[in-house]
């Protein structure tokens, strides 16, 4: 799927879904309750396991250091996708898809992750994620992510 002309616009629109559903789920989890500000290390993980679900193979989490800061995104094949870049006075886009790190280039680069990545564990973290980014009438409550060893981590929609 990589090699087709495509993919960037498919994960694109993947992006997009998964970035609305954030912002319209009312999740309540401390790490997303100011999304996309401080959010982009956990949107990253959550992000690169619902992008594996769809098929678009694993992603590599990329973090950096920028004027005392540290910013995460993921790339796969050398395409970058940042769902909380916005959070910078710099940037504008809410959702960033681009074979051209040049904004991200930027961060002096921290040690990549691939595969499953950190707290999330090994499983797949978003199956449930996905189906409720699927339904026409939103997200389900609660919205339940799969964590370590079999685990579950539930976010519940704010009322």
């Amino acid at each position: 799927m990589a090699t087709d002309a495509l993919w960037p616009d498919e994960v694109r629109r993947a992006a997009e879904r998964f970035r609305r559903a954030l912002e319209e789920g009312g999740l309540v989890d401390p790490a997303l309750q100011d999304f996309p500000r401080g959010a982009c290390g956990d949107a990253s993980e959550l992000l690169a396991d619902y992008l594996k679900d769809l098929g678009f193979g694993e992603w590599t989490y990329r973090s950096g250091l920028r004027g005392g800061g540290t910013h995460a995104w993921i790339e796969h094949e050398g395409l970058i996708v940042d769902i909380t870049a916005d959070q910078f006075a710099d940037v504008d886009e809410p959702v960033i898809v681009t074979m051209l790190g040049t904004w991200h280039d930027a961060f002096t680069p921290m040690h990549p992750l691939r595969g499953a990545l950190s707290r999330f564990g090994t499983q797949s973290s978003c199956k449930c994620f996905a189906r409720g980014l699927t339904t026409t009438s939103g997200m389900p409550t609660p919205l339940a992510v799969g964590g370590k060893a079999g685990t579950q981590r539930t976010y519940q929609r704010l009322t």
